[in-house]
């Protein structure tokens, strides 16, 4: 879906939940010209647009992302950053094996989703395909076990007064 494609599903989705332009803006915290923008396509929307338009509307992130002309993993860094049980959730995966960590998914599709068979398979063989970690059966988590690249700074000499005793 490109960005007028998209702007036109989430002018619809603001007319549905019956808001106007500004009061939409307003409750998401953005200015209305941004929204105006993101609505005819002119601009790009931003993750944490996305996030706040999923709460705005009544909507879930997932709508949104499958339609954003975007990548989803920004959108799904701000969910996270808003939210202490999916961090902490997070913070568990990293002790858990690619094992555990389906026997967990295992269990929670079937105990909580309702599913079985190859219902059950199908929705574990699409959740693989979307965490690295299962799909290579790695030990790191995602993207938490990734370096950071290393600054490079330019190697500088304090003044002499960093250097002299105070004493």
């Amino acid at each position: 879906m490109n960005r007028q494609e998209f702007g036109q599903f989430v002018r619809e989705a603001r007319i549905k939940a019956q808001l106007t332009l500004r009061e939409a803006a307003r409750r998401m915290e953005f200015s209305a010209s941004y929204l105006s923008r993101v609505e005819s396509g002119d601009e790009t929307v931003s993750p944490n647009m996305i996030v706040a338009m999923a709460e705005t509307y009544g909507m879930k992130v997932e709508e949104l992302t499958s339609r954003a002309p975007m990548k989803a993993a920004g959108v799904y860094g701000q969910t996270m950053r808003n939210s202490a049980d999916l961090r902490a959730l997070y913070r568990l995966g990293a002790v858990l094996s690619p094992a555990d960590i389906e026997e967990v998914l295992r269990m929670f599709l079937h105990d909580k989703q309702g599913l079985e068979g190859e219902a059950l398979e199908d929705a574990l063989r699409k959740l693989r395909a979307e965490l690295p970690r299962l799909r290579s059966g790695s030990e790191g988590l995602f993207a938490a076990e990734v370096k950071p690249r290393q600054r490079r700074t330019a190697s500088r000499k304090l003044p002499m007064r960093f250097y002299e005793s105070t004493g």
